[in-house]
Order: structure tokens, then sequence, then C-alpha cells
């Protein structure tokens, strides 16, 4: 939900970003992993039904990974601290690798 665009580009015209819960004062730890999955499955239906398959909705591996390939990680860094913390530990313990 960091990045609601890339999901929103993800699932095509069948969704819009205002479906898409966004980050609680800018910590996207703060929205449920309920919500967080209720989101995605709805745009699932509606990408799917758009596309005129059957509803099958959200499915955490074959769309989860298909996501994190267009996640900004920028995009998530600025919207979780404790993305931003291991971004950061990573930095400095491998100074050596980007």
């Amino acid at each position: 939900m960091a990045d609601r665009e890339a999901v929103a580009k993800y699932f095509g015209k069948g969704v819009k970003i205002s479906d898409l819960p966004g980050p609680e004062n800018n910590d996207i730890e703060r929205i449920a992993k309920a919500k967080v999955f209720d989101a995605l499955d709805k745009a699932a239906r509606k990408f799917l039904k758009s596309k005129g398959t059957k509803k099958q909705g959200y499915h955490k591996v074959q769309d989860g990974f298909a996501l994190l390939k267009d996640i900004d990680p920028e995009k998530v860094c600025e919207n979780s601290k404790h993305a931003r913390r291991l971004r950061e530990t990573l930095k400095s313990k491998l100074p050596d690798r980007r």
C-alpha cells in the first residue's frame, strides 16, 4: 500500500487508487493486515471482472511476487520506518554493495 500507483497499474483500469488504503500518517505498518488483503482482493475482483473472467480474487503468492517487482522501494521506505531502518542497516553493514 506504500506504492498505491504500482498496485493500481498492476490491476489495471479495474481498480482506482482511491479504492486502496493509504499509509496512515506516513506509517504503512498502521494499516491492518486484514484491511490490506481485503483491498487487494477487491482490486483483483474488479480487475478480473473487467477482463470478463471468473472472480478469483487476490492470491498472495501469485500476485504478491508480481507486485513486488513493480513497487518503488523509495516509496516503501518513505512510508515504513521498519523498511527504512532495514535499508539503513544494510547500507551500513554492506557499504560496497548497492
